[in-house]
C-alpha cells in the first residue's frame, strides 16, 4: 500500500533590532517529502543606519539595507525551497533572523545553499525579477555587476552573501543556529580636504586615474570576472572650493565619496591627482601596510584619504584603510581597552620613587629608530574602537609615524623621539605617554603588562638622553 505523507514547513521571520529582542513573526508554507526534519535559524548581519559622516565607516542612506531577499535551495538537486523577500526594512534594524522550520533532510543530514541579497533594485534592470522558484541559481551565483554606482541619482548599493550549510536532523525540538554576513560587492573611497592656507582654495580634475575595474561578481568569488578591465578613471570632482580653516566638500557630508569594483594593479598605480594653483598635483595612495603604494582596493573595504593643503603650497595625502562597516555596535558597553605591549627598544634610564623613566635620543640619521623609544601597542578589545596615544609635552617630543590604531586591528609600532638636540645645561626634557579610546572620552587606559609606569599603570614616563647616556644604558626591562 502506498502511503502519501503531507509535510508542512514554516519559515518564520524574526526582526532583530539594534538594541531590542522583540520578534515579529510571519510564516510561509511549502510541501515536500522526507523522513527527518530539522530547524535552522539564520541570522543575516546587516549594516548600520546612515550617519552624517561616512569617513568613520558609517553608512550613507543609499548604502544601508532597505530590502532583503533570502533564497534557500537543496544542494543535491538545486530545488528552491524558499524565496522570501521583505521590501520595507526599517532604518533602525541592524540584523534579520529567519527561522526555517521542519526542513526535510536525510538521516545523515544534507547540504543547503543560502543566497542573501540586499538592495537588489540597485542592480536589477527594469522588468527583471528574482521572485518565484524558477530562478536559475547558477546564473544567480555567477551574476556580474556592471552598473556605475557613482551616478548622481545615488542608486542603492547592494549587499550579498552565499553559504552552503550542512543541516542535520534535530531531536527534542533542537534548533541549528547559523549566521551570514552580507558584504558590499564594491569598495569605497572617501576623500576629505583640510585647508590650512588661511583662505579659500579651488581644485579641479580630482580623480584616481586608470585603475577602476568595469565589473565585479555580486557574490564573493575570490577573483574578478573574465574580461575585466582596470583602466577606468575614478572621478571625484571637476571643481571643488575648499573654504579656509575647515574640512570641506560638496554637500553636508564634507566628504567626496566614490565606489569602485575590486581589482588589483601593481603597487604605485593608485595615485590621486588634482589641479591646484595652476599646477598638476599627483600623490601616491600609500598606507602603513603598503608604503610603496596600494595595489588594490578590496570589496567591502573603505579607504579614507585626507588631503591637506598647506600655506607653503604643500599637498599632503594620508590614507587609512578600514572595513566598510559600522563600529558603534561593537562597543556600546565597552569603555576599557585590553592592551598588549612588546618592547623592541624600551630602555630603562632611571627611577624616581614609583616612577620608571624610559629613554629616547635626538637622532637625525637613518638609524634613529635603534636609539629611540620604540614599542608596539595592540588593543585586543573592544574590537572596532579607535585608540589614540598622547604625549603631555608635544613641544619637546613627538611620534615618528603612527600614534593610533583600532581594537582588533593588530599591533601598531609607536616611536617617540625628541624634537630638539639635547642640551645638558638646562632641565632635562620629559613627557608622559598615555592612551585613550573612543568610547571613554579622555579617560586614561591601563596597560596589562608587568611594567611599572606608575602605580596605576596608566602612564609611561619618558625622558630625553644624550648619545653617551644612551650608550651607557644596559637595562632594557623594568
Amino acid at each position: 500500500m502506498k502511503i502519501q505523507t503531507l509535510l508542512r514547513r514554516y519559515a518564520c521571520l524574526a526582526f532583530g533590532l539594534a538594541a531590542l529582542a522583540t520578534l515579529q513573526t510571519a510564516c510561509i508554507q511549502d510541501e515536500t517529502t522526507g523522513t527527518e526534519s530539522a530547524t535552522v535559524t539564520m541570522t543575516f548581519t546587516t549594516r548600520a543606519q546612515a550617519a552624517p559622516r561616512a569617513a568613520d565607516g558609517s553608512l550613507e542612506t543609499n548604502e544601508q539595507m532597505q530590502t532583503l531577499r533570502v533564497i534557500v535551495a537543496r544542494r543535491s538537486n538545486q530545488e528552491i525551497l524558499y524565496n522570501w523577500y521583505d521590501g520595507n526594512i526599517d532604518a533602525i534594524e541592524t540584523q534579520r533572523t529567519v527561522t526555517f522550520s521542519e526542513l526535510t533532510v536525510n538521516t545523515n543530514g544534507e547540504d543547503f545553499d543560502f543566497y542573501a541579497i540586499a538592495n537588489e533594485a540597485g542592480f536589477l534592470p527594469a522588468g527583471e525579477s528574482l521572485d518565484g522558484k524558477n530562478i536559475n541559481l547558477q546564473d544567480l551565483y555567477n551574476r556580474i555587476l556592471t552598473g556605475d554606482f557613482n551616478e548622481t541619482t545615488s542608486p542603492l548599493i547592494p549587499q550579498a552573501a552565499f553559504k552552503t550549510i550542512p543541516v542535520k536532523p534535530q531531536t527534542g525540538g533542537g534548533i541549528q543556529h547559523e549566521n551570514m554576513k552580507l558584504e558590499f560587492p564594491v569598495g569605497k573611497i572617501c576623500v576629505t580636504f583640510v585647508n590650512e592656507t588661511g583662505e579659500a582654495q579651488t581644485l579641479s580634475g580630482i580623480k584616481v586615474a586608470g585603475v577602476a575595474p568595469n565589473q565585479a561578481y555580486l557574490f564573493y568569488r575570490g577573483q574578478v570576472p573574465s574580461g575585466t578591465t582596470l583602466t577606468g578613471d575614478l572621478n571625484f570632482a571637476q571643481s571643488l572650493e575648499v573654504v579656509a580653516g575647515t574640512e570641506a566638500a560638496p554637500s553636508t557630508s564634507q566628504i567626496l565619496t566614490r565606489y569602485i569594483y575590486p581589482g588589483a594593479k601593481q603597487a604605485g598605480a593608485y595615485k590621486l591627482t588634482a589641479v591646484w594653483n595652476g599646477q598638476q598635483r599627483e600623490v601616491l595612495l600609500a598606507t602603513a601596510d603598503a608604503p610603496q603604494g596600494i595595489d588594490h582596493i578590496a570589496r567591502n573595504q573603505q579607504l579614507n584619504v585626507t588631503v591637506t593643503l598647506k600655506s607653503n603650497g604643500g599637498f599632503f595625502v594620508k590614507c587609512v584603510p578600514q572595513e566598510w562597516s559600522d563600529q558603534s555596535h561593537d562597543y556600546e558597553l565597552a569603555n576599557e581597552g585590553v592592551f598588549e605591549i612588546t618592547d623592541p627598544n624600551m630602555r630603562l634610564f632611571n627611577t624616581e620613587g614609583e616612577k620608571r623613566y624610559y629613554a629616547t635620543q635626538y637622532v637625525e640619521d637613518a638609524d634613529a629608530q635603534s636609539r629611540q623609544l620604540v614599542f608596539t601597542l595592540n588593543m585586543t578589545t573592544p574590537e572596532g574602537v579607535r585608540w589614540q596615544a598622547h604625549l603631555t609635552n608635544p613641544a619637546d617630543f613627538e611620534f615618528a609615524g603612527d600614534s593610533e590604531g583600532v581594537g582588533g586591528g593588530g599591533p601598531v609600532t609607536l616611536q617617540v623621539r625628541p624634537t630638539k638636540i639635547y642640551d645638558a645645561t638646562g632641565e632635562r626634557p620629559a613627557t608622559d605617554l598615555y592612551v585613550t579610546i573612543g568610547t571613554a572620552g579622555d579617560a586614561m587606559q591601563s596597560f596589562d603588562r608587568n611594567m611599572i609606569y606608575t602605580s596605576d599603570m596608566q602612564i609611561l614616563h619618558i625622558v630625553q638622553v644624550s648619545a653617551s647616556e644612551w650608550e651607557g644604558i644596559t637595562t632594557t626591562q623594568p
